[in-house]
C-alpha cells in the first residue's frame, strides 16, 4: 500500500521550519543589539572631553584663566553641547551665583531675542 503524502502536514512542516529560521535569526539580532548597547554607553566618547572649567567668581585675575578654558571647551566640546542657545545656557551655568546675577539683564536681552 502506498503512502499517501498529506499536503497539509507539508505546508505546516515547511512552516515549522520557517518559524525556527526565523526565531534563531531574530534571537542573533537581540544578542548583537544587546552587544552593541552594552558597548555604547549613552555617554560613550570616541574622544576625550576637556574637564569641566571652574565657575567664574567675577575676579578679573581669574577671568584671565576662565574665558580660554572655557573658550576651549565651547570649541572641543560644543557639538555634545548642542546647538548655541545650549552653549549660551553652558557659559551662564559656569559663573557663581552672583556673576549670574550680574548679567541676568544680559540674560533677558538675549532670551528675547531668541538666542
Amino acid at each position: 500500500m502506498a503512502t499517501t503524502i498529506d499536503p497539509l502536514e507539508t505546508l505546516r512542516a515547511e512552516y515549522q521550519s520557517a518559524l525556527t529560521t526565523l526565531q534563531n535569526e531574530l534571537q542573533t539580532l537581540r544578542n548583537e543589539i544587546s552587544e552593541l548597547r552594552a558597548s555604547q554607553h549613552p555617554l560613550h566618547r570616541l574622544r576625550q572631553q576637556l574637564p569641566e572649567p571652574a565657575k567664574f567668581d567675577g575676579k578679573p585675575h581669574h577671568f584671565r584663566t576662565w574665558l580660554p578654558m572655557i573658550k576651549a571647551k565651547i570649541r572641543v566640546d560644543g557639538e555634545a553641547m548642542g546647538d548655541p542657545v545650549a552653549r549660551f545656557y553652558y557659559v551662564y551655568g559656569n559663573l557663581e551665583t552672583t556673576v549670574q546675577a550680574m548679567v541676568l539683564p544680559q540674560l533677558a536681552e538675549a532670551e528675547t531675542q531668541g538666542v
